[in-house]
């Protein structure tokens, strides 16, 4: 005889597995578009009302428990179950591997350069088109894109040069640069309100902890230069980059949104 799969039951044997990598986790489960709250029959068990990384991800029929990994919570890095509620079938996923972890860089090994003014154009138009294709996945046309991202950094780069106040940073981590970073006042243009204009870890260097030092440097740097506030723009689609700054202590002040309709 089958025996049958029950809701509480499988979340109950999802939160084990979760519980035996982190036992002081608290854990977000989510089914369908609409997350569980007060399921009292969780004993013990925190159940927080949103996440936006796994929410982004949900489809009908689908269980998520979202757990951090607890050698890498520190850089917010999560495990993920994932259950189809027709099946019981448990899957995992987003566990990062013991090189990985090896791997990280150690605190203070990154270190912010000022970029040699003979790179800045190749930047000046490599930032300028990661802009671009951001509005396009945004929903904007190409045309209009280019034009935004083209007229923007001409206003905040006049003649090729950095605005007053606003400096390039090579990411270097022993030496090597893996990124870079914009940062300079707010549209405020005041000395006291910061900005990140612009934050990229090359790709191949991703995933061991290379943002989240970015952006602490990015806020020591602000800090030490009368600054007493910190903001940043990030896209709805970019799920890891808000994660990565919420666990920073950054918080949502506006949100955009957009339907597309059927002509």
């Amino acid at each position: 005889m089958t025996t049958p799969i029950t809701l509480p039951g499988l979340i109950e044997h999802m939160i084990a597995r979760a519980h035996d990598h982190d036992p002081a986790a608290s854990y977000t489960i989510l089914t369908g578009w609409n997350p569980i709250i007060g399921a009292d029959w969780i004993a013990g068990k925190e159940v927080y009302q949103f996440f936006p990384v796994g929410q982004s991800r949900l489809i009908p029929d689908d269980l998520v428990v979202l757990v951090p990994v607890p050698d890498n919570a520190r850089l917010g890095a999560l495990r993920e179950f994932h259950a189809e509620l027709n099946t019981g079938r448990i899957t995992e996923r987003v566990e990062p591997t013991k090189d990985e972890t090896k791997s990280r860089p150690a605190p203070g090994r990154t270190v912010l350069r000022p970029m040699a003014e003979n790179r800045l154009p190749a930047w000046i138009q490599r930032s300028q088109d990661e802009y671009a294709r951001d509005l396009i996945t945004a929903g904007k046309s190409p045309e209009n894109a280019a034009a935004q991202a083209a007229d923007g950094m001409t206003k905040l780069f006049p003649n090729g040069e950095p605005a007053d106040g606003h400096l390039v940073f090579d990411v270097t981590c022993d030496d090597q640069v893996v990124g870079y970073l914009w940062i300079g006042p707010d549209l405020a243009g005041t000395q006291a309100s910061w900005w990140v204009w612009d934050i990229v870890i090359n790709p191949e260097h991703r995933g061991h902890g290379l943002g989240r030092e970015t952006m602490l440097l990015a806020e020591t740097y602000a800090r030490a230069h009368g600054g007493h506030s910190i903001g940043l723009n990030v896209f709805g689609h970019n799920t890891r980059a808000r994660r990565l700054y919420e666990t920073l202590g950054y918080d949502t002040t506006n949100i955009r949104m957009r339907k597309q309709l059927d002509s």
